[in-house]
């Protein structure tokens, strides 16, 4: 949670105050813990297969589950400073919460829509905008 308000808060910060301008500190506490509620229940939905975990495609681009694995795998390979500077795991998260709101309707993976409050992307739309750093998530 902290690592994630702090991301937030630099990026506003970097931003010269324009990112969260008409956004109040209780907003963006409130989507940072929906932040980690949505990876409550997207591991536990992987877990219990009511989302597509095995599925090639879904766990290469999309799966929570295997992002860290993924995340840890890059470090390795290069340095945490490259980490601060992606951010590829955190829009992986945004698209999976779109995904999971809305559904996927394509050739390679099929997601039925779950809607609800929880994964709404316009809910918390300023999230899009937060350049949050891979080595947060």
């Amino acid at each position: 949670m902290e690592l994630l308000v702090g991301s937030i808060s630099r990026a506003h910060r970097a931003s010269r105050g324009a990112l969260l301008a008409h956004v109040t500190p209780s907003d963006v506490y409130e989507a940072a813990v929906t932040v980690l509620m949505r990876l409550v229940v997207l591991l536990a939905a992987e877990e219990r297969r009511l989302l597509p975990a095995d599925d090639e495609f879904y766990a290469a681009s999309y799966a929570v589950t295997s992002l860290r694995a993924q995340l840890e795998d890059e470090r390795q390979r290069t340095t945490d400073d490259l980490l601060e500077k992606r951010s590829s795991a955190w829009n992986r998260l945004l698209a999976l919460g779109r995904a999971v709101h809305g559904g996927i309707r394509h050739e390679r993976l099929s997601l039925p829509a779950y809607g609800g409050s929880l994964f709404d992307p316009e809910r918390f739309g300023f999230l899009d905008r937060v350049p949050v750093d891979d080595r947060t998530v």
